[in-house]
């Protein structure tokens, strides 16, 4: 299942007790950050992490979560597995009981040479019959990341070698060796997720993240 957010304009305004919600090793990689809009984004995504796994699981405790060699993170119990994304305009979470992975990539102007060095001859050949350049690319960009993500190789592959554009429209559901690779582009962004079998995406439209919070919270009163 994947869960996502996003936002028009301005970014959702954390709580002042943000850090309560999440563990001191999210806390950390969240403050590292520079820019207060990844701050921000990195903890909304964990924010969405606990939303997801109450609704889909009914856990109400912290998650206990390490990373592996690579760096990816897994849950300690193993009764499931999640993966998180954020860029300026949506975050997103997707959860399941096998390897999953997701991205959220923003439309940004993209130069010729990154194209040729990222996209294979089909997805550059689909972008130069498109008007629609920077959302193909994200498209594309998001496809590949979620795919790294859900192997464990992150973006440490051959990515000419991987083509994720079978039609010229979105949103798309392909088959990749043993993988699902789901597509959608979105007004300012594309969300693709890759896993074992085909996902459902749920749209977490608040105004504000109340709702979200108003869920941990109860989790909290329980404990």
């Amino acid at each position: 299942m994947v869960y996502y957010l996003s936002w028009q304009n301005e970014l959702p305004v954390l709580p002042a007790n943000w850090q309560q919600y999440l563990p001191q090793w999210r806390i950390e990689k969240a403050l590292a950050y520079k820019q207060e809009k990844d701050r921000i984004t990195s903890v909304l995504a964990f924010l969405l992490l606990r939303f997801a796994l109450f609704k889909e699981y009914a856990v109400t405790a912290m998650p206990q979560i390490e990373t592996d060699e690579n760096g990816k993170p897994f849950a300690v119990n193993g009764e499931y597995h999640f993966n998180l994304s954020h860029c300026d305009t949506a975050v997103a979470c997707a959860v399941d009981v096998s390897p999953v992975g997701v991205d959220v990539q923003d439309f940004r102007p993209v130069g010729e040479n990154v194209v040729k060095k990222v996209c294979s001859e089909a997805e550059q050949m689909c972008m130069l019959e498109s008007r629609y350049d920077e959302q193909l690319f994200a498209a594309f960009w998001a496809s590949k990341e979620a795919y790294g993500k859900n192997t464990g190789c992150g973006i440490g592959y051959n990515l000419k070698e991987y083509s994720f554009c079978p039609y010229l429209h979105f949103p798309q559901d392909m088959q990749y060796e043993n993988h699902w690779i789901q597509t959608q582009v979105k007004d300012d962004y594309s969300l693709s997720v890759c896993a074992c079998t085909k996902q459902q995406f749920t749209a977490v439209n608040f105004d504000s993240i109340a709702e979200i919070l108003s869920v941990l919270d109860r989790q909290t009163e329980k404990r």
